[in-house]
């Protein structure tokens, strides 16, 4: 029988006792996303992390909420049919929960399973609160440089694209914050995602007695799409790392490359290496303002994001009000992404594997010359950008003509 490589067999572990049969089948990637066990982690380096309130989901709250999730539309979010009494009643005492467990998270939260998150709703063309967030974005993208005018034959330029391309990751970002159970509950029944991990849990009942199914609850903190970083540990040597976003063009990185490399490899050896008892893993790592001493509703307001500021931080000016985070811990296996790194290359699975030196990747070119508003972006969110963009060329051009 032909065998696996040394490398081969290390890419698809999530711990040295734990394999993947191949590394295709969806339900072995959940497997292994239960095995990591979020509340080991999440003890074992609590003080590098977000805050996080776990609620187990009991039989009942775990088949009302599938059932929800089965009969939720997943092209429009519509609801196709009645829903229960009984489960009316879970759902509505899961919200109550939930409700509980995010004004105790400072008014503000990220919701996911102990599994995966919901974050393929963000990217939802119909989803009202990503297009309602992509409107504020442009505002504020746009607050100090003129709207372009719209023109049917015209090109956008490179710089307005890549402007664009920014707005819409913060777009993406905040449409996933949420603050009470109700839309907690949309978003997570709303999810292609979350519907796959609930059917499986609810078809394999061992899970419930063996790795309950969570809710996992974070207090929201804001992340600047370009300083959120992928690193990837083979029997707990940190091998590799890359810019999370892979798909878009960020130029701020270029200077900050050597510095920002160098502050996360010191930061592994000294914060994670002998904390986290799992020996493969990505972890996903974020620069972050510190949170300011606010009052309870708004304890997680950061100041903008300032480069030059954190430059100096990353050269040991203590003064700078800035930190590096873990995001999460992900299986080490094929199912998670490997951002600039390709798992089927023989070479990049070997740096992955620790086999070749460390690398840190970013894109250092504009190849789109976009930003990636061309490449990262489908066609149909493009055009609702350009939509967006030409309603406030109009509205903004109308304001001034009254003005006038």
């Amino acid at each position: 029988m032909l065998q696996p490589s040394t490398s081969e067999r290390s890419m698809l572990s999530i711990a040295s006792e734990y394999f993947l049969k191949n590394g295709t089948d969806l339900f072995d990637f959940i497997d292994v996303c239960l095995m990591v066990d979020f509340e080991k982690w999440y003890e074992e380096i609590k003080k590098e992390t977000f805050e996080t309130i776990f609620l187990p989901l009991s039989w009942s709250e775990l088949k009302a909420v599938t059932f929800l999730s089965t009969i939720t539309d997943k092209r429009n979010g519509e609801v196709k049919q009645n829903i229960p009494e009984e489960h009316m009643l879970t759902i509505s005492t899961l919200e109550k929960r939930i409700d509980d467990a995010c004004q105790k998270l400072g008014g503000k939260i990220f919701c996911k399973l102990n599994t995966r998150s919901p974050k393929d709703c963000a990217y939802y063309p119909f989803f009202k609160k990503s297009i309602d967030e992509l409107n504020k974005s442009l505002d504020k993208s746009f607050q100090d440089i003129p709207i372009p005018q719209p023109e049917e034959d015209k090109e956008l330029s490179k710089d307005i694209k890549t402007s664009l391309a920014r707005s819409f990751l913060r777009a993406i970002f905040q449409s996933l914050s949420l603050t009470d159970g109700k839309s907690a509950i949309s978003l997570l029944t709303l999810s292609k995602r979350i519907y796959i991990d609930l059917s499986f849990c609810l078809g394999r009942q061992r899970y419930i007695k063996n790795c309950p199914v969570l809710l996992v609850l974070r207090r929201w903190v804001e992340i600047e799409p370009a300083f959120e970083f992928r690193g990837f540990v083979h029997n707990k040597k940190l091998t590799a790392l890359s810019q999370y976003y892979s798909l878009f063009f960020f130029p701020e990185l270029l200077p900050l490359k050597d510095q920002i490399q160098k502050f996360i490899q010191d930061y592994f050896k000294a914060n994670i290496l002998s904390k986290v008892s799992h020996d493969y893993y990505c972890i996903d790592f974020a620069f972050v303002r510190k949170i300011l001493p606010t009052s309870i509703s708004n304890s997680t307001l950061y100041s903008d994001f300032n480069k030059s500021e954190l430059s100096k931080w990353l050269d040991g000016d203590s003064i700078s009000n800035f930190e590096l985070k873990v995001i999460e811990l992900n299986p080490f296996a094929s199912g998670t992404g490997t951002c600039l790194f390709k798992a089927k290359e023989k070479r990049d699975l070997r740096i992955l594997c620790g086999e070749e030196p460390f690398e840190f990747r970013i894109v250092e070119q504009d190849f789109s010359e976009g930003g990636g508003f061309d490449t990262a972006l489908s066609k149909e969110w493009q055009n609702i950008i350009k939509t967006l963009l030409k309603n406030k060329y109009l509205s903004t051009f109308n304001t001034t003509s009254n003005v006038i």
